[in-house]
């Protein structure tokens, strides 16, 4: 596992090993707003390595127990199984090998951006919840 890097009063930096059982005791620990503070600076610091996405979301699909954490991730971000769904396969559908649809958590919500090989396209749409954001771009898409 990558190492850690912490802050010491030294000339030198201190590295510690953490393996994912020790980071989940940590992550569980902390604040909800700590815990969104992680997951935003993964997304961050994933931006460079964009296809590692690809590569996630088959390692979520190998084995039973990762797929529990898929579906623990979407039971959260889609709390309406059967209408929720729908949004799954249109955002399947949205991602292409040039276009995707991003999403940025706001003080008051969630945008919902239309993608073109890594660049923005179109309109943000804003919503207060992940569900309200896709559903605004999906209305959008309809009435167009």
């Amino acid at each position: 596992m990558t190492k850690i890097k912490v802050d010491v009063s030294s000339s030198r930096p201190l590295f510690i090993e953490a393996d994912a059982e020790a980071f989940g005791e940590v992550f569980a620990a902390m604040s909800s707003s700590d815990q969104v503070a992680v997951f935003a600076a993964m997304v961050w610091h994933m931006k460079p390595h964009r296809t590692q996405w690809d590569h996630i979301s088959i390692e979520l699909e190998a084995t039973e127990a990762n797929r529990a954490v898929r579906d623990q991730f979407r039971a959260v971000l889609f709390p309406e199984p059967d209408a929720d769904a729908a949004r799954l396969a249109w955002l399947e559908e949205q991602h292409t090998l040039h276009g995707s649809v991003e999403f940025l958590y706001v003080v008051d919500g969630y945008t919902a951006q239309r993608m073109r090989d890594g660049s923005p396209c179109g309109r943000p749409y804003d919503g207060a919840t992940l569900v309200d954001a896709i559903d605004a771009m999906r209305r959008a898409e309809v009435a167009s």
